[in-house]
Formats: structure tokens, C-alpha cells, sequence
């Protein structure tokens, strides 16, 4: 039986370091739609409660 155009066919949004490391087996496309630029946050149970090395490292980051 021939094989099928579809098989092994899949498609998935993955890191760009992912993209990177599978660049010799995959093919991939950058994403440029609003949506996908990622939103990142630094996150703490309380930032009051760090020490000046973190608020440093915080305040630096923000």
C-alpha cells in the first residue's frame, strides 16, 4: 500500500530554543501575529519579603 501524503504530517508552536535544536529534522516559521509574543512575569510570594540581593535583582529586571 503507498504511503499517504498525511502521514506522519503534524504541526505544534513550540519554543524558538525548541526550534532552534530541531532545525536539522524540522522546518519551523517564525511567529510575528500579536498574539504570539509572549508575556513574561517575575512573580514572588511578597517582594517585601525578599532579600536586597532579590529586590536588587528584581528592581533590575522590571
Amino acid at each position: 500500500m503507498p504511503a499517504r501524503l498525511s502521514q506522519g504530517a503534524g504541526i505544534a508552536i513550540v519554543p524558538e530554543s525548541a526550534a532552534r535544536r530541531s532545525a536539522r529534522t524540522l522546518r519551523g516559521l517564525r511567529l510575528t501575529d500579536d498574539w504570539a509574543t509572549r508575556q513574561l512575569n517575575l512573580c514572588a510570594r511578597s517582594f517585601e519579603a525578599l532579600t536586597l540581593q532579590a529586590k536588587l535583582l528584581a528592581a533590575a529586571l522590571v
